[in-house]
């Protein structure tokens, strides 16, 4: 299991993006072809409750990936700091935790 940090600030009531490049320890791509991913936005780590949001792959062969949260989305939210994970599914499973601030 592999697990990368990585802090954002999303607006409230605004769309958001980010793309992001994925390489092995040594600095190659890793070639995503193949892989799902899933995700989930909670308030803390023990939340019964979570949201959604998109994780899409740009470019598969160069190791890139996109995630979006609509505006409709952000819009619920209120203001605070929010853990996401991202969970891609190969043959093994790679899990990344985040920590979001909604301004």
């Amino acid at each position: 299991m592999s697990v990368y940090v990585n802090n954002l600030t999303v607006n409230i009531g605004a769309d958001f993006t980010q793309t992001y490049d994925l390489y092995q320890t040594g600095g190659k791509v890793i070639d995503l072809t193949g892989y799902t991913a899933a995700s989930k936005l909670r308030k803390h780590r023990d939340s019964a409750t979570s949201v959604s949001f998109t994780v899409g792959f740009p470019d598969r062969l160069n190791g890139k990936i996109k995630i979006s949260i609509p505006s409709w989305t952000t819009f619920r939210l209120k203001p605070g700091r929010y853990l996401y994970d991202i969970f891609y599914q190969y043959y093994i499973v790679l899990f990344l935790r985040y920590f979001l601030i909604f301004l």
